[in-house]
This record gives C-alpha cells, structure tokens and sequence, in this order.
C-alpha cells in the first residue's frame, strides 16, 4: 500500500515537472511568436499585406 502511494507521489511530481518545461517552452515558443509579428507589421513592405492580419491579431490580443 505504502508503494502505491509512493507511485502517485513520484508520478504526480512527474507531471507537475513536465508541466512546468511545457509552459516554459509554450512562453518562449509565443515571444518568437509575437516576435516575428513584430518583426512583419514594422517592416514596410511586409505591412500593406498583413493589414488584415494585423487587425485579425489586435481582435485577439484586446
């Protein structure tokens, strides 16, 4: 019985790990995301054609 639980623990503290590298790796993944938005909307020549995306992503961010 004490092995069982001591298998929730170690599990529990398994997924709460792998949890934290996700949400880690989820962070940087969305600053590359916004990143490279950044990067086409003050871009000139990228602008005119993301408009409609730029608008879009505004929707979504406010």
């Amino acid at each position: 019985l004490s092995d069982f639980f001591l298998g929730i623990v170690f599990t529990r503290t398994y997924i709460i790990a792998f949890c934290s590298v996700c949400v880690f790796c989820a962070i940087i993944y969305i600053y590359i995301f916004i990143f490279c938005f950044y990067f086409v909307f003050t871009n000139p020549i990228y602008h005119h054609k993301f408009t409609n995306i730029k608008l879009l992503f505004s929707i979504f961010i406010f």
